[in-house]
């Protein structure tokens, strides 16, 4: 709670203990950071830019998936970056899961009528 001063007074200090093993461990992340990613996550990755700058960075998220072979999970509300971008989608409604839907030759294959309304829409 933001103004309760009370509650601020009485959390304790958090320190990091000075053993040689934390040392080892801290100083060994950024090697395990390097490792290459299983799984990106792109939220919204094209919104609100313009055309040109889209194209880029659909380009470079295609580029990224095929070289690296990384999984690439796209938070969108755009259609037409699902349609260029993705081989499955999660359709999804009010925040519950309406179906996932397979993507073949830029086009979404929806069953449900609320999944086809979507499709539509764009």
């Amino acid at each position: 709670m933001f103004g309760n001063r009370r509650l601020c007074k009485t959390v304790p200090t958090i320190t990091r203990p000075n053993f040689p093993a934390v040392k080892n461990n801290v100083s060994a992340l950024p090697a395990r950071w390097r490792r290459q990613p299983q799984v990106i996550l792109a939220d919204e990755p094209t919104s609100a830019l313009d055309p040109a700058t889209t194209r880029s960075v659909l380009k470079c998220l295609e580029d990224i998936n095929r070289r690296f072979n990384v999984t690439i999970v796209i938070v969108t509300h755009e259609m037409s970056v699902i349609r260029r971008l993705c081989d499955r989608a999660a359709l999804l409604d009010k925040g519950h899961l309406l179906e996932i839907v397979e993507v073949h030759s830029n086009q979404i294959h929806a069953q449900s009528k609320i999944g086809q309304e979507l499709i539509r829409e764009d």
